[in-house]
C-alpha cells in the first residue's frame, strides 16, 4: 500500500503525516471493496492530499455549482460536498450510482446523482447558467471528453464556452503536457493549440501511479482550463485556422512549406513561401515549432488572398 509522501506538505508534522496514512488506507480498503470493473477503467484516487488539492483548486463555495464527471467510489464528491456548493455527480457504472446514493445523498441536500455516459449526455440540458466541471477522467476518453466541454477548435461559437466557468480534470500527464505545452516542447501538437485557443491551461501538480486504486501504469496530473477572458483575435475564422492546423501538423515530420502543399492549403512552392514569409516562418520549420499567433499570421495571409476572404 502505498503512503502519503510528505512532500505534499512540507510542514505536516508525524502525528499528520501518521493520521493522513489512515485515511489513504481507509480510502484504499473502502475502493478494494467495490471490486471495480475494467471496462469502466475506473482509477480511484486514494491519497487525501491530492483530494485536498483538487478541492483547493476548485475555490468553491455555497454559490458556485459543479458537475463532477465519473465521481466512482465518491471520496473526492464527499470533499466538495464540504464546500457547500451545488453539485451534480454523473457516473456511467450502475453499481457506483447506487453506492452514492446510499452513502451520501440523504445527507446532503445539494447534491444530485445521474446515471449517464458522460459522452452521450447533453450538458446544455443543465439548467445552472454558470458551472464549473471536475473530474478524474478514464485514460481513453479524456480527448472526447475535453472537446465536449470545450468545443471543437472549427467551432467559433459553441454553448458551453460560455456556461462552463472552469475545468479541472485529472488526466494522463502525457495528456496534461499536450494540453499546456507550446512551442518546441515534445508534447506541442493540434490538440495543444486547440485547446488553448480558447482556455488558459495550467499544470497544477502531478500525481503517481500509486496515488490511484487500482494502480494504472502511467502518472496522472491535475490539469486547470480556464476561459480566456479576451477572445483570440481570429476567433471569427477559427474553421479556417483549424484547417491550416491540421494540414500543418498531418505530416510532423515533413516542414511547413510541404504540409501546406499537401494540405491543399497552398498549391506551389512559390505559393507555400509566399505565405510564409508574410506570416514570419521559415519555410523549413515544422508544424511543431510554430506559435498559435504565427499560426493566425499565416490564417491572416491566407484569408487575404481568397477572393471571398472566407
Amino acid at each position: 500500500m502505498p503512503l502519503v509522501s510528505s512532500k505534499t506538505g512540507s510542514k505536516q508534522t508525524a502525528r499528520q503525516i501518521e493520521a493522513l496514512q489512515a485515511v489513504q488506507e481507509a480510502l484504499y480498503q473502502e475502493a478494494k471493496r467495490l471490486r471495480l470493473k475494467k471496462r469502466f477503467s475506473q482509477n480511484f484516487l486514494v491519497n487525501p492530499n491530492d483530494i485536498a488539492a483538487i478541492v483547493k483548486a476548485l475555490n468553491a463555495s455555497e454559490q458556485d455549482n459543479i458537475v463532477e464527471i465519473g465521481p466512482g467510489s465518491g471520496f473526492l464528491t464527499r470533499e466538495i460536498l464540504k464546500t457547500g456548493c451545488n453539485l451534480l455527480a454523473i457516473d456511467v457504472d450502475p453499481r457506483m450510482i447506487a453506492y452514492l446514493k446510499e452513502s451520501l445523498l440523504t445527507k446532503h441536500p445539494n447534491l444530485q446523482i445521474q446515471h449517464h455516459d458522460i459522452l452521450k449526455f447533453d450538458l446544455n440540458n443543465i439548467e445552472w447558467p454558470k458551472f464549473q466541471v471536475v473530474g478524474n477522467l478514464p485514460y481513453n476518453i479524456t480527448t472526447p471528453i475535453v472537446f465536449k466541454l470545450i468545443g471543437e477548435l472549427s467551432q467559433s461559437t459553441y454553448p458551453l464556452r460560455e456556461k462552463i466557468s472552469q475545468i479541472t480534470l485529472l488526466v494522463q500527464k502525457e495528456v496534461a503536457e499536450r494540453l499546456a505545452s507550446g512551442p518546441n516542447h515534445p508534447q506541442y501538437n493540434a490538440l495543444s493549440i486547440s485547446v488553448q485557443y480558447w482556455y488558459e491551461v495550467k499544470i497544477i501538480h502531478n500525481l503517481p501511479a500509486s496515488h490511484f486504486y487500482p494502480k494504472p501504469k502511467v502518472d496522472s496530473a491535475l490539469v486547470q482550463l480556464i476561459p480566456r477572458l479576451e477572445p483570440r483575435r481570429l476567433a471569427q475564422h477559427s474553421k479556417t485556422l483549424s484547417k491550416i492546423i491540421r494540414a500543418a501538423f498531418s505530416q510532423r515530420r515533413k516542414t511547413i512549406q510541404n504540409t501546406l502543399i499537401h494540405g491543399s492549403i497552398a498549391d506551389s512552392r512559390d505559393k507555400a513561401e509566399a505565405l510564409l514569409s508574410e506570416a514570419g516562418i521559415l519555410p523549413s520549420q515544422r508544424a511543431q515549432e510554430i506559435s498559435i499567433e504565427q499560426f493566425e499570421a499565416l490564417t491572416d495571409a491566407y484569408l487575404q488572398r481568397q477572393p471571398d476572404n472566407a
